[in-house]
């Protein structure tokens, strides 16, 4: 199953994938990183044309994705989830072909039948689960747990700001019109955004952009005493930035999700850290507040900067006993610490290193904002008329770039290999998308359905890994 987070038709991020894809038409360059980042930093729009701004707008949103996958304790989760159930997911698919190869076609289908249901375990397994895909048990969970917030009966429908979906996208949104209003544009600038108001202007979003939004927006207007447009007359740009700096905050503390060896050790069932559960039990702390909770958390999250603070206001009597987000990144830097001792793979010591920074880069970490890039060391990749890299992490420093890539592309093709051979979908190689494979076909840049259509193994390494883990090209039916 493939759980993506979309701006648009213009870009598709890959949930665990650690890599955002831009369509074609999309115009993101390798040199489209360094110039919105100057942008950002100097407060200056820098599109000229709607192309230009259609890529800046698609690239801070899937930024944000990226950073909700990579700097999260949800994402985390998700991506070790994901990690182990394609590993078991290949050991049935291979087993089944072993067994189709030798006329076995009664314990092939039963492995090809173990194979699919590992598949939908991960959404029961993941935090992020697609609204579409979204257990009912789940659902039901999230409506008693507003129902106890309120006092009363919460009907279903009052779930959906709550939905983990919803939540991203939102956080995405907020990110991607507070970076385009903080900007200086021309007239022509402005116009030019005004005319693509459906990419970062609230009003004309789909729902999936706006259900946490508006709700939160309600909250907060009603926190205030005021609506946001008598706001924007006393505090002029900076209310919505007070809302954003405020609400993301907020939402930044509902994916510090704990790692196994927590729930392991506690006894505490995994519904109570949903995300969703977690929105509505601090958003009914913050409406309980009085006077003089509201003005120290207010004054923690907006001048102080410190979040340790404004959490420890949120957590205090709000209907559960959660563990400050500093500990439970630091409890992930020792448990990923763990496993990098046993497995070298780069992208558990890429996430290690961001569990780190997290103790360091706690406001920006919230924030998810293409612009923080200048201050949080992490590595971006991309693909957009071949792979792209943003580097400043370590990993580059130490000369280490290379094997991350290595295991980017490894993962990327597993997870696409166990699509193919289970005949759910084409091949798409990420090595010929990214323009790094000098026998790729064009059926190897627009989906593979038959081996005939992979290269020779001499020319072909993806077909070379297939064939020496024993793997029939050919797909199971």
């Amino acid at each position: 199953m493939r759980f993506e987070l979309h701006s648009g038709d213009s870009a598709t991020y890959l949930w665990s994938s650690h890599l955002a894809r831009f369509a074609a038409l999309t115009p993101i360059e390798k040199k489209s990183v360094p110039k919105f980042l100057a942008s950002i930093f100097n407060g200056m729009a820098v599109w000229e044309t709607h192309a230009e701004f259609r890529a800046f707008a698609t690239m801070v949103h899937e930024v944000a994705h990226y950073f909700q996958d990579l700097t999260t304790g949800i994402g985390t989760w998700d991506f070790l989830k994901r990690r182990d159930n394609l590993r078991a997911r290949l050991s049935y698919l291979r087993a089944a072909q072993d067994e189709q190869a030798i006329g076995e076609t009664t314990l092939m289908r039963s492995l090809i039948s173990m194979a699919q249901e590992k598949d939908r375990e991960l959404t029961t397994e993941c935090v992020f689960v697609p609204i579409s895909e979204f257990p009912s048990e789940r659902r039901e969970k999230l409506r008693k747990g507003m129902s106890a917030c309120i006092g009363k009966e919460a009907p279903e429908d009052d779930v959906v700001p709550f939905l983990v979906e919803n939540m991203l996208e939102s956080e995405a949104a907020m990110a991607t019109f507070s970076t385009i209003r903080n900007l200086k544009m021309s007239d022509e600038q402005w116009e030019i955004a005004k005319d693509n108001n459906e990419l970062w202007n609230f009003a004309y979003m789909p729902e999936v952009y706006t259900h946490t939004v508006s709700l939160l927006m309600a909250i907060f207007e009603h926190w205030m005493g005021g609506t946001m447009a008598e706001l924007r007359q006393e505090y002029g740009p900076a209310a919505f930035e007070m809302f954003h700096q405020l609400m993301t905050f907020i939402i930044d503390v509902c994916w510090a999700y704990p790692d196994p060896d927590y729930f392991r050790d506690s006894g505490v069932q995994h519904h109570e850290f949903d995300p969703g559960l977690k929105l509505m039990r601090l958003l009914a702390r913050l409406q309980r507040g009085n006077s003089e909770e509201a003005a120290a958390f207010q004054s923690a999250v907006l001048k102080e900067k410190d979040f340790d603070k404004a959490e420890a206001i949120l957590l205090v009597n709000c209907g559960f006993t959660y563990i400050p987000a500093r500990k439970i990144y630091a409890a992930w830097s020792g448990y990923l610490e763990r496993l990098c001792q046993a497995d070298d793979d780069r992208l558990l010591k890429s996430r290690k290193h961001i569990c780190d920074l997290r103790q360091k880069h706690t406001y920006e970490m919230a924030g998810k904002r293409l612009g923080h890039f200048h201050t949080v060391h992490i590595d971006l990749h991309y693909v957009a008329n071949g792979i792209q890299s943003y580097w400043s992490s370590p990993a580059f420093l130490d000369d280490d770039y290379k094997f991350v890539m290595a295991d980017l592309l490894r993962f990327n093709r597993d997870l696409a290999i166990a699509d193919y051979l289970a005949g759910t979908t084409a091949f798409v190689c990420l090595s010929a998308e990214a323009r790094i494979c000098d026998a790729a076909k064009n059926s190897c840049r627009m989906g593979i359905t038959m081996p005939e259509q992979f290269p020779e193994a001499h020319e072909c390494k993806v077909r070379h890994a297939l064939e020496s883990a024993r793997f029939n090209l050919r797909r199971l039916q």
